[in-house]
């Protein structure tokens, strides 16, 4: 084993640099859980077919053509790449848990299939847009950093219990009305004045609405509903 591999009693493997010739000499193993970072010549084709929990970051990926067929996977996390293309991630069915945070991903497309999956984080992209309705069992959604104005089809993910939207071009948040669930709601760093629609969000724990564009906030401000948890708010007057 050399010092660019590091596998612990938990089949835990951890590669670095640029050798990346252990890659091809790990067992075949499912439970075993594969880390990757700073390797600029990665041979997605190496990495084992039944692998269940895979980070590679900051190795310039441009596509996820290769990984997309360890079909297994049920943690994905590629973070800090440079990854545009997502069409090829209805194959990954079993995935529980994606982070696909800082890339250039401008379309959130081809994740209806992904029924198993809970958490999903796109903070750091080009998204302009979100229209996928139909992830009924995502429980943390994080959007922060991207380019968003409108969230109506966030509307019908009424699971949700965490959700992060900070730092967009978001005015109108009436589509959350709906999200009974939410326990955490970060919205700061928006564009929003009424902020009305969130009086029947009886679940919330956590709220942020700092830099924003709120006059009058009566609601929050004065509600006993909102006196049992953390609100954070600056008003512009």
């Amino acid at each position: 084993m050399n010092n660019d591999e590091v596998k612990t009693k938990k089949n835990i493997i951890k590669i670095s640099k640029t050798n990346l010739s252990s890659l091809k000499s790990i067992e075949n193993d499912s439970d075993t859980q594969i880390f990757i970072t700073k390797c600029q010549n990665l041979n997605q084709n190496d990495i084992p077919k039944n692998v269940k929990k895979l980070q590679i970051r900051n190795c310039g990926l441009n596509n996820i053509l290769e990984i997309c067929q360890i079909t297994q996977l049920e943690v994905l996390d590629v973070k800090h790449n440079a990854i545009q293309d997502i069409y090829s991630l209805e194959n990954l069915q079993q995935l529980k848990e994606l982070n696909m945070s800082f890339n250039n991903i401008k379309e959130v497309q081809n994740l209806q299939l992904l029924i198993q999956l809970k958490t999903l984080l796109l903070f750091g992209n080009q998204i302009e847009e979100f229209k996928i309705t139909t992830l009924r069992n995502v429980i943390k959604l994080d959007l922060g950093y991207n380019k968003l104005s409108d969230i109506t089809q966030l509307a019908t993910l009424t699971q949700i219990k965490e959700l992060y939207m900070y730092k967009n071009k978001i005015n109108n948040i009436t589509p959350l009305r709906d999200l009974k669930e939410l326990t955490i709601l970060d919205m700061r760093n928006n564009q929003i004045i009424d902020v009305s629609s969130l009086e029947l969000l009886n679940n919330l724990q956590f709220l942020d609405l700092r830099e924003n564009q709120i006059v009058l906030c009566q609601q929050i401000a004065e509600t006993n509903q909102y006196k049992q948890y953390s609100v954070v708010i600056q008003f512009h007057h």
